[in-house]
């Protein structure tokens, strides 16, 4: 099968096993060009354009007077520049803050926050007049109130969104399960997330909000700032552990170029990857320029082989996975022999900026897919 899509992410995923399941087919990868300028905002925190607002945390959501303690700069309590933002919630408000930045068009960013809580109180919120939807009983499905127990410890959110548009929380879900109550106190902790603006965007809200949340938050180092990629290159250097389940880098070779793992060995040319197994050839990565991969440099890192030059980073793992972020734009073509078996006969190959990926084939209903014996 033949398969092509435009990728503007210069980052794909393939493991030995994937490479080694694949029919022919070719897609292009494309590289944005680059920025010529970065915009950025840091201590995001300190700036005196916040506004707040708190609403009575019931049906309706009316607006009422703020607790005095909401908000306030911490010169003790930090992890970076001259103060901290110390938010501070009660269990009848939902607590709003938020800050308005201009923003590029059609434009990627990274947000990212350092967070810290003391004193988080989980209680019964049975008999505070809390929102219908948090303890009423569907006979429909299981409703809130049925997996709190009416006990819980409020929610947290960091949002983002443009003027008119649907908010995204950049934090983790919530469990507000009763078997998983909350610890009160949470030291200093880090959290990051991307957005892209739409072609018409002109500013950005940026919004911390406290939904029943008897305790203290502090935010510090807050940061908007413009990105090339949603891919950073840390994700090439994530270490992998020697020997877990026989994963390991056996052998790395300047010379003919290549690098053996537990799981088969992948050899390097002018332009491709050759996949080997017990001396065979499984599958082969072919790029359209005829010495895109000319002068590798080898550098080796923890349950890692990071490969680079002028065109391309590679990080070849213990685990016989291989992630590749591209510099420059090339057409790749992958082909292989169809095993006898139906693991990865379908699967996702991400070349991608988080939002498109590569179905390989041969390509299976759901429901085919799902009947598929295990042994």
């Amino acid at each position: 099968m033949f398969k092509k899509i435009f990728a503007r992410k210069k980052f794909f995923f393939l493991s030995f096993l994937t490479i080694c399941s694949l029919p022919y087919f070719q897609f292009p990868l494309t590289v944005q060009g680059q920025a010529q300028s970065f915009q950025r905002y840091s201590e995001i925190e300190e700036m005196p354009q916040w506004n707040k607002q708190c609403q009575r945390f019931t049906d309706g959501y009316p607006q009422t007077d703020c607790n005095q303690n909401m908000t306030s700069l911490d010169s003790q309590t930090k992890k970076s520049g001259a103060y901290s933002l110390k938010l501070q919630g009660e269990k009848s408000l939902k607590n709003i803050y938020q800050i308005n930045l201009p923003v590029k068009p059609g434009t990627k960013y990274k947000i990212s926050s350092w967070i810290k809580i003391q004193d988080r109180k989980c209680y019964n919120y049975l008999d505070l007049g809390y929102p219908s939807a948090f303890t009423s009983i569907d006979p429909e499905r299981v409703s809130t109130v049925q997996h709190t127990r009416g006990i819980w410890c409020g929610m947290f959110f960091l949002k983002t969104n443009e003027s008119g548009g649907t908010a995204s929380n950049l934090l983790q879900p919530i469990i507000i399960d009763y078997p998983y109550i909350s610890h009160s106190s949470w030291d200093w902790y880090y959290e990051e997330g991307f957005i892209q603006t739409s072609s018409q965007a002109t500013s950005l809200t940026i919004t911390f909000e406290l939904e029943g949340f008897d305790g203290k938050m502090w935010i510090d180092g807050l940061t908007l700032q413009e990105v090339e990629s949603f891919i950073e290159d840390k994700y090439l250097h994530i270490p992998i552990k020697y020997e877990f389940q026989g994963m390991k880098i056996k052998q790395v070779s300047q010379n003919p170029l290549f690098v053996e793992t537990n799981a088969g060995k992948f050899i390097f040319s002018n332009n491709n990857i050759q996949l080997q197994k017990n001396n065979e050839t499984m599958s082969t990565l072919t790029f359209s320029s005829a010495n895109f991969l000319q002068n590798l440099q080898i550098k080796q890192e923890e349950g890692l082989v990071i490969l680079e030059n002028v065109n391309v980073i590679f990080s070849l793992g213990a685990d016989s996975s291989l992630l590749t972020k591209l510099k420059n734009n090339v057409s790749l073509n992958i082909e292989g022999k169809k095993p006898n078996y139906h693991n990865f006969e379908a699967g996702v190959i991400f070349a991608t900026d988080y939002t498109k990926g590569i179905l390989f084939s041969p390509i299976y209903s759901p429901q085919m897919l799902q009947s598929m014996p295990y042994s």
